[in-house]
């Protein structure tokens, strides 16, 4: 039992290892302006850094929906992120339809 898990894993492995399966993200673009507006009303730096990175992956391809269980910081500020960023929308996690969840 314990080699197929472990074949499963490496063949899972070199799949992620294809790069025509899977692209690595590094944005090296600041987006200070955008940066400055979030930083205003969203006190979690990584938050931000997140938004900034679906921001340029979503500059590239369109459509792009960030998917996120933050609703404190993400989903609350969801108009915000829509109008600053090339997000198509902004969801949480299980939400098919998009639009803010249920209160």
């Amino acid at each position: 039992m314990k080699e197929r898990y472990e074949e499963l894993c490496r063949r899972r492995r070199s799949i992620l290892e294809d790069r025509k399966v899977l692209t690595i993200h590094a944005r090296t673009e600041p987006y200070r302006e955008i940066w400055n507006r979030f930083s205003a009303v969203i006190d979690d730096y990584d938050d931000c850094e997140v938004i900034l990175d679906a921001h340029h992956v979503a500059a590239t391809i369109d459509g792009t929906v960030l998917y996120t269980g933050d609703y404190r910081h993400i989903i609350a500020n969801r108009d915000l992120i829509l109008s600053e960023t090339s997000l198509y929308d902004v969801r949480g996690l299980g939400d098919r339809t998009g639009g803010r969840p249920p209160a």
